[in-house]
Parts: structure tokens; C-alpha cells; sequence
């Protein structure tokens, strides 16, 4: 710039040639000229510019013809805002100095605004004002920076206040530097008597069951450079001496440079949870206390890890009294993990339930000796939390084991009777043969068929009739006849030496029901006495359970529906109060047969049967019930095909559903039974019940097949509907469950479907 000062030609400006000019005049020029700071110098009433390097840019694009111009000329842009400070500081002779100005400049693309610190000195000369010296900064880019920085501060301050947590933020010495509203609200105190405070001062945690301080996670995170956890059961004591319990975490705040400038601490009041699961956990005690005495087994898993957190004694004695609390099942039971248990518990975990019938269960007794082997009926059932988050998984079952021993011996006898050359059968006390084997139709020409349900004197001649009388008493009295050498009658009428060994045959309760019998050769009669005993025994044990659980409650129910008429018939309060206890008793009664019943699965044989005419029974029986409720009952039956089903087992379904029904509906309502033929699915039979009762909660209705799930309050076993699914689907059916439980849309619908051709029907066939 000195050169182009020196070859400017002045003489054409106000200030006439350099060597014209006053001793002042020269000084500040070489002034101007020298400094390392932007510097100008503007002389004379038309405020002519000299300016220097550095000052360059302030002109922009305007440089190097500025030098020499009016200031008015060369920032006419500005001038609106410098204009009159220059003005009144030539007039005046005022310093004037101003900070951050926004001042306009012009650019190569435009007019620009920046920011300067501006100041203006008089220069004088004889006395009077001459001209202006200043120096100026380009400030723009600070303001810029602490600008972005402030709106950067308060958008921070906007989230940290938005923030559903509490949140406290420190600085690497863990002095409080902010807060939001959530924190001032759970330590008590306000941002304005925080900040600066130490956070042990404000934040003052101590464990809940120790009452000891607990470490502050400001100092752990700076001993640990890391996010942190606080320890369980932690307390905050506020201000005024309140506590609440607290959990969370606390992170670093590092620098670009990799340093630790702070900590920001995140935590919430989880006092309702921790009630909640105080609730639960007293429930679930509860619960424990019963499962303790319950006849089944049981054990609660805890967490992905499946790590055993109750058990009841019953499991204990499965696994051999081994010490399983608070382990998890791999470490303990090493052998659940090589049968694949693992696996169908993590899969359970992710909330699909597993049921499992008369699996083969290795247990480890003794590291010298082979391992026990069980057979056992179970479910492993994802443990929901009221989130629906799956937390845990419950086992629950039965050890089956002498089941399934009693299961293959009798498949073992029953293959012996079939396939042995003796004449073995069966026969109830009035001489009614119940069973035949093939060496039975073998000796003496009949079938089965045609001898199960005769007499037994068809085998007898006429003239030894007597010796079954003989027999019989002999029988009744408890006494094994063995080696009785007699004679019998064939089909064609031909006789038959034989020996016989008859024995009887006795219930659980030690009552003697039949008499089993062995017919050989001489040769052979000491074969197999002992087994058909063993078999016939089970077999009469098992037809008379069936016959328990199959006819005892529609009796029951029949009876219940009677007193229901009945009461309409009685005024005389001593004999409405009798009727009221009967009623009551009956419906203990009633109740434990069910549930019996519910527990029971028929094994008679399946039959061609109308599924409309099962369901009018059905429906005939509950009528007095529903009438006596006030519950009308609309039906449609619209089916004209059969199927081969297991009766009692439908029958035991569509009672379930209608009573499901009624008890939807204590105060009247409406019942419709729809069945009719369909071809969806498939090619079946439908059946559709429906209410307007209370309905199902949706969030209850996924789990209504669940066994012993209930949403009833009083009564109820919660196997209802899954001994019901378990029917359908033995006989290639489906069933389903849709429910409403809204003030104005309620009720619920389930919908069975059974195909034409079942399996039971296939089985037969085969």
C-alpha cells in the first residue's frame, strides 16, 4: 500500500501533492501505513481514504480504487450506519468506539454484513479537527460462532427439559452445571440453588436395605471412563428428607480431545414399580406356598439363562434332590441339556409354549450307575409380565413313569393274549364273557364278536352247567381255581378236555369284579396265569374309571335342573331353605365330577354318530338352567351328515361351551347354537355358539386354550376349553374363539369345525 500511496496522484484530491502536505497529515498517513491492524485514515471535510495492507478487504472488490475516493463514495452502502458516527466525530472531535457494529460491505457477489469493532480518533492540525484515524476488527466470525454457540445452548436446554427423566449434568469435577424440571422435582432442589453444588450434595443416594451411601456415579464414571449402572435398590433423599427409589445410569462427557469435561446423570422414580412387583412377588409367594402342596410338579425359570428360582418338592424328587436354586439348568441338570431341553426353553422364552406327553426324562442318580430313567407329562409356559414381556418360564407336570410302565405291560399281555396258543378270556360275575382272544376263535370256532357280551354257558354242555355255579361262588369268595380239568363245547358242537385255571379279577378298591380264565392242554395249563391276571386287572380298572367319569355327571346336572324347576313350585321358606342347601351340596357335588371329568378322555371306541343330534341333547338338558336365567336359546339345526366320533368326548364339549355360556350371562341373555354342513375348511360339519355375555378381555383371549387358565373369579379349573381343544383336534378338527367385553359390543363366539372323515374314522378303516 506505501507504494501505491506514494504513486497515487493526490493532486488530483482535496489533499493537493504529497509534498504539499502538513507535518500532521504525513504522520498519521505513515501511521496508517505501519500498522499490523486494519488502519485508515480519512482527512479533510471530504473525509478522503488512505487505508493500509490489513485493511484491504474491508473495501472488497472496491480496492485499489477506494484509495483517494470520498468514504462517502466508497461506502455509500454502509454509510447510513457509519455515516453519522463520521460525521459527528469530524464536527465534534469525539473518540468513538464501537463493538460488534453490523455493518454492510460490499463483495464480489453482493453487499455482505459484518460485524466490526469500530473506533474513530480526531486528528488535529493548528488547532482544529482535520481528519479521523481508527482502527477496526472483523468480528464476524465470533459473533457467527457465539451466536450458533447460544442457540446450540438453548436448543440443549429445550431437550433437557423435554426429557421424560430426570437428568443432571456435571462438569469433570462433579459440580452441577444444569437439570432438568423431572430432577429439581425428585431431589428438591431448584437449578438456581444447584448449579455449582457437588453432586453428592444434591444427589445424596444411599442403599435401600443397608442405609449406607452408596458410591456417586459421577466418581465411578470417572474411575471407570465408562457408562455405569447404579446398584440395585438405590435411594434418593431429596432435600427435605423424602426418599424415592431410583435406578438408572450415568455417562462420560468427553472433548474432541479424547478428555473426560463431564458427566451426565439419567434416572427416574420407579417407586410405583417397585410396588407393583412387591405386589407380585407376594402373589407369586402365595402361589409358590400353594404349588408346594400341589400334585404336580413345578419349577419357575428366571430369564434367558433359565436360571431356577422355585421349586416345589415334587420337581425336587424328579431331579434326584439336587440343589437347583438360583442355578441355571445347564450348569445343574448337564442331562436336560444333552435331550435337547435347552433349545424348546429358549424357544419358549421367545413365547412359544411347549407341551410335551410321556417324554423320556434321564436323571444322573449316581456317577456309578446308569440313570434313572422318567417318563413325564409336562408344559413349559412363557412367564408374562403385565408388559407382556416374557420374563421367566414355568414348568409345570406329572412323573408318569409307573403310567407308562403299566402302559407297556399291558401292551406286552395284550400281545401275549393275542398271539398265545392258550384259550384266554374274560368274564364279569354273571358269567357275561368281556373278553376273547384268537386262540379262543381258534379252539372253539367262535369269534369275538359273537362271544364278547354271551353267556359263558354257551361253552358249557348242559349237563355241567352246574360247575359254574360252582365256579362263580368260588370266585366270589376270593379263591383261585387252578388246574380244574372239565369239559367245553365247541361251535360245531364237538367237545374239548380242558384244564382251567380261573382267577378273579378285582377293582382299585380291592372288589372282585370278573373272573379271568386260561384254557389249555394238560400240557400246557402253567403258562401265562400270572400275566393275564396282571392284564385283566388293569383293563377292569380302566373300564370302570371310564364308566365313573363318563356317567356321573349328566345324572348330576339332571338333578340340578330339577331343583331349578322345583323352586318355582315351593313358597314355604323352611322348604325353599332345604332347597337351597341341596342345591348347594349338588353343586359341590356337580363340580368335583366335572372337574374329574374334565381330566377324563374317553377311550371307547368311536362310532357314526349326528353331531345335530348331539348338540339338541346337549341343548335339551341345559334349557331349564337357561329358562331359570332368564337366557333365551335360539338354534338352527341345518346337518343331515354323520361322522364316526367319540360321542361322550362331543358331548363333554358342547356341555362345557353351554355352560361357559350361562355363566356369561348372570343376569339373562341371549344363546344360539347354529350347526350345519360346510366345505371350509374342508368338507365338514360347523357348529357355531354364541352369546351376548360378559365377553373375554382381548388381552385374555390368546391364552383362553392355555390349560388351567380362568378368568373366572370364584369357580372354575381353567380346563375347560383346553380339554375341549384337545378333543376337536384328536378328531382333526379346529376350534376357535373370537370375544368382545365392550358396555355395547359384547359377547362371545366359538366356532368348531369336524371333517367328514376323521381319524378315527382312517383308524377303523385300517
Amino acid at each position: 500500500m506505501a507504494d501505491l500511496v506514494r504513486s497515487y496522484d493526490w493532486s488530483s484530491t482535496s489533499l493537493g501533492p504529497i509534498d504539499t502536505w502538513s507535518k500532521e497529515l504525513l504522520t498519521i498517513v505513515n501511521l496508517t501505513l505501519a500498522s499490523s491492524s486494519p488502519a485508515r485514515t480519512m482527512w479533510g471535510p471530504q473525509l478522503i481514504l488512505i487505508y493500509n495492507d490489513a485493511y484491504r478487504p474491508i473495501p472488497g472488490p472496491r480496492h485499489p480504487s477506494a484509495l483517494g475516493k470520498s468514504a462517502r463514495e466508497v461506502y455509500s452502502e454502509s454509510w447510513p450506519v457509519v455515516g453519522p458516527l463520521l460525521e459527528e466525530a469530524l464536527a465534534t472531535g469525539k473518540t468513538v468506539f464501537h463493538e460488534k457494529l453490523l455493518v454492510p460491505l460490499p463483495t464480489l457477489d453482493g453487499v455482505r454484513d459484518a460485524y466490526l469493532n469500530y473506533s474513530f480518533n480526531p486528528i488535529f492540525q493548528d488547532g482544529a479537527i482535520a481528519g479521523l484515524f481508527g482502527a477496526l476488527h472483523d468480528v464476524t466470525g465470533e459473533v457467527v460462532a457465539v451466536r450458533k454457540l447460544a442457540e446450540s445452548e438453548a436448543r440443549a436446554s429445550r431437550i433437557l427439559q423435554s426429557i421424560g427423566d430426570a437428568v443432571i449434568v456435571t462438569d469433570e469435577h462433579a459440580s452441577i452445571t444444569d437439570m432438568n424440571h423431572v430432577a429439581e422435582s425428585l431431589t428438591g432442589w431448584n437449578i438456581a440453588e444447584a448449579r455449582g453444588q457437588h453432586l453428592s450434595n444434591v444427589f445424596h443416594i444411599v442403599d435401600e436395605c443397608l442405609r449406607e451411601p452408596v458410591e456417586s456415579p459421577a466418581a465411578k464414571v470417572r474411575r471407570l471412563g465408562t457408562i455405569v449402572g447404579l446398584a440395585n435398590h438405590t435411594i434418593l433423599i431429596r432435600k427435605d428428607g423424602g426418599e424415592t427409589a431410583i435406578d438408572d445410569s450415568g455417562a462420560p462427557i468427553w472433548n474432541d480431545d479424547g478428555k473426560l469435561t463431564g458427566v451426565v446423570l439419567v434416572f427416574r422414580d420407579i417407586t410405583e414399580r417397585k410396588l407393583a412387583e412387591q405386589v407380585a412377588l407376594q402373589e407369586r409367594t402365595r402361589a409358590f406356598e400353594a404349588l408346594q402342596q400341589a400334585p404336580v410338579f413345578f419349577a419357575l425359570l428366571q430369564g434367558p439363562d433359565h436360571v431356577f428360582s422355585m421349586v416345589n418338592p415334587r420337581y425336587l424328587r424328579l431331579v434326584n434332590q439336587r440343589d437347583v436354586l438360583n442355578k441355571p439348568v445347564r450348569v445343574v441338570l448337564p442331562e436336560a441339556v444333552k435331550q435337547g431341553h435347552i433349545e424348546i426353553l429358549d424357544k419358549v422364552f421367545q413365547g412359544e409354549p411347549f407341551v410335551g406327553n410321556g417324554l423320556r426324562f434321564e436323571i444322573q442318580a449316581d456317577t456309578d450307575l446308569p440313570p434313572d430313567v422318567r417318563y413325564v407329562d409336562f408344559v413349559y409356559q412363557p412367564l408374562r409380565e403385565a408388559d407382556g414381556r416374557v420374563s421367566g418360564v414355568i414348568v409345570v407336570g406329572i412323573d408318569v413313569t409307573e403310567r407308562k410302565k403299566a402302559q407297556e405291560s399291558l401292551r406286552r399281555l395284550a400281545a401275549i393274549v393275542d398271539t398265545s396258543q392258550d384259550v384266554i378270556l374274560s368274564k364279569n360275575l354273571n358269567g357275561i364273557i368281556t373278553s376273547w382272544n384268537a386262540a379262543a376263535t381258534r379252539v372253539f370256532g367262535y369269534s369275538a364278536e359273537e362271544m364278547i357280551g354271551a353267556s359263558i354257558l354257551k361253552l358249557i354242555p348242559e349237563h355241567l352247567h352246574s360247575d359254574e355255579k360252582t365256579i362263580i361262588e368260588q370266585i366270589r369268595a376270593g379263591r383261585r381255581l387252578e388246574h380244574f380239568e372239565t369239559v367245553r363245547m365247541k361251535k360245531d358242537g364237538g367237545l374239548l378236555d380242558v384244564s382251567l385255571t380261573i382267577s378273579p379279577v378285582k377293582d382299585e378298591e380291592g372288589n372282585i369284579i370278573g373272573a379271568s380264565k386260561i384254557l389249555r392242554d394238560i400240557s400246557d395249563r402253567k403258562r401265562m396265569e400270572r400275566s393275564l391276571l396282571q392284564a385283566e386287572k388293569i383293563a377292569a380298572t380302566g373300564r370302570m374309571a371310564a364308566t365313573i367319569a363318563h356317567e356321573i355327571n349328566n345324572p348330576l346336572e339332571a338333578v340340578m335342573n330339577l331343583l331349578y324347576l322345583l323352586r318355582s313350585k315351593i313358597s314355604d321358606e323352611d322348604g325353599l331353605n332345604y332347597l337351597s342347601t341341596a342345591e348347594g351340596e349338588l353343586g359341590r357335588v356337580s363340580h368335583i365330577a366335572k372337574q374329574t371329568l374334565g381330566y377324563y378322555r374317553e377311550h371307547a371306541a368311536a362310532t357314526l354318530a349326528s353331531l345335530c343330534e348331539i348338540a339338541q341333547h346337549a341343548v335339551t338338558i341345559y334349557e331349564p338352567r337357561c329358562d331359570s336365567a332368564g337366557i333365551k336359546i335360539s338354534t338352527s339345526f341345518r346337518s343331515s351328515r354323520s361322522v364316526t366320533l367319540r360321542r361322550g368326548e362331543m358331548m363333554q364339549v358342547i356341555s362345557n361351551l353351554l355352560a361357559n355360556s350361562i355363566y356369561a350371562m348372570p343376569t339373562g341373555g341371549n344363546l344360539s347354537v347354529v350347526v350345519e354342513d360346510t366345505e371350509k375348511p374342508g368338507s365338514g360339519i360347523g357348529m357355531i355358539i354364541s352369546d351376548d355375555g360378559v365377553g373375554i378381555a382381548s388381552e385374555d383371549l390368546p391364552r383362553v386354550f392355555e390349560a388351567f387358565f380362568t378368568t373366572r373369579t370364584t369357580v372354575g379349573t381353567g380346563i375347560g376349553l383346553f380339554v375341549a381343544k384337545q378333543f376337536i383336534e384328536g378328531h382333526g378338527g379346529q376350534i376357535s374363539i373370537t370375544s368382545q367385553n365392550d358396555a355395547e359390543n359384547h359377547g362371545t363366539t366359538i366356532r368348531i369345525f369336524i371333517p367328514l372323515r376323521t381319524p378315527y374314522e382312517v383308524a377303523q378303516c385300517a
